[in-house]
């Protein structure tokens, strides 16, 4: 029976929903950085739009400049400058001179000054332009407010108390002059203003829930990515340790061979290779590493009438020979009239075929007056 494909990138989309959504878990321990980093994000997405307002304020003075006067003219651009001005302050001293660092609640509080400040301004502009007699007015009014909630929304989410003071500094005055007028039109629009805001008010509540989780989350795979940072370098210790603790051992087998004048060789069946250690070497007149071990290789160091031999020899062994000896002569070109003494064993494995060869190579007889 086929198994069903698993679609990995569904499956990994599945998770990061599950734990954006609903694995609340991310969040337990993390409120303070969390709430750092909110407040970062929220000075980093109000800062570009804050100069965008003036020529619109602009705009309105000359749209309804049969309304206005030159006082209020006056006032609503004082009082925007001063909480733009408040609030670039603020970002100034957050960002620049690296004062965020601090509390997060006293920035936020900062923060929702301004906010408010800045509602105000448009507030007050609605109250002193839109007339709530006039329908088409009011009309406009009502999409210049949702267009300031949604940007109010975008940029404010991160941290909820400036948005609700954004909001109930624009919205109060307006509502509040809708209802002394007693105008039906404009309490029309207030009505489905109300609906919008609760609206959106659930929407932003689900956006800053998806935004700390956001966080959270990637707070989380920082922790993690820390961890294999550390495990990296503690497996990276761990393996400069093994291989100077290997060298050591390599240096204390290569002495205790030359001290006793015996070299060691070895032959896997997996990739047929053929190992000799330095003292091999030396013992059959080669300097270490001088060549690739092989079978030809030593055949050409030992003396013609022996070579079939030790041809024998390494045939025995890898044919299964449980041990096996000979005693062979070195060519008179490499060191007449000395001989060697070669031992060896073959190992089996559980189905009894022959999976490694290995051996030993000595002076015959033992000399152990020569020199090291």
């Amino acid at each position: 029976m086929d198994r069903p494909e698993i679609d990995r990138p569904a499956m990994s989309a599945a998770l990061l929903h599950r734990l954006m959504e609903g694995d609340g878990s991310l969040l337990e321990g993390r409120e303070r950085q969390i709430d750092a980093l909110m407040i970062e994000r929220l000075y980093h997405l109000s800062g570009p739009f804050r100069y965008v307002p003036f020529p619109m304020l602009f705009g309105a003075f000359l749209m309804f400049h049969e309304y206005a006067t030159w006082w209020s003219i006056v006032g609503l651009t004082v009082l925007y400058a001063f909480g733009t001005w408040y609030l670039d302050r603020m970002r100034e001293r957050y960002a620049v001179y690296g004062e965020g660092s601090g509390d997060a609640a006293y920035w936020g509080r900062h923060f929702a000054v301004g906010s408010a400040v800045t509602g105000a301004t448009w507030g007050l502009l609605g109250w002193l332009y839109f007339p709530p007699g006039n329908v088409e007015l009011q009309a406009v009014l009502a999409i210049v407010w949702a267009g300031l909630s949604f940007s109010n929304a975008n940029t404010r989410t991160t941290h909820l108390p400036s948005y609700y003071a954004f909001m109930a500094a624009m919205t109060i005055p307006l509502y509040a002059r809708t209802f002394i007028s007693g105008e039906r039109s404009a309490l029309y629009m207030a009505f489905f203003g109300l609906v919008m805001a609760a609206a959106m008010a659930i929407w932003v509540h689900l956006n800053y829930r998806r935004e700390r989780l956001g966080i959270a989350l990637r707070l989380r795979n920082a922790e993690l990515i820390a961890e294999l940072d550390r495990a990296r370098a503690a497996a990276e210790a761990s393996r400069r340790e093994i291989e100077q603790a290997h060298r050591a051992v390599l240096a204390d087998f290569a002495g205790a061979q030359a001290l006793a004048c015996q070299g060691s060789w070895s032959w896997d069946a997996d990739d047929e290779q053929m190992t000799w250690s330095d003292e091999y070497y030396r013992l059959i007149g080669l300097a270490p590493q001088s060549c690739p071990a092989s079978l030809a290789g030593l055949l050409e160091q030992v003396h013609p009438d022996d070579r079939d031999l030790v041809r024998l020899h390494y045939r025995r062994l890898r044919n299964g020979a449980a041990k096996d000896r000979v005693v062979f002569r070195l060519a008179d070109a490499v060191a007449p009239g000395e001989r060697r003494e070669a031992l060896g064993a073959a190992e089996r494995d559980a189905q009894g075929q022959v999976r490694r060869v290995q051996g030993v190579l000595r002076i015959y007889p033992p000399d152990w007056d020569r020199p090291i």
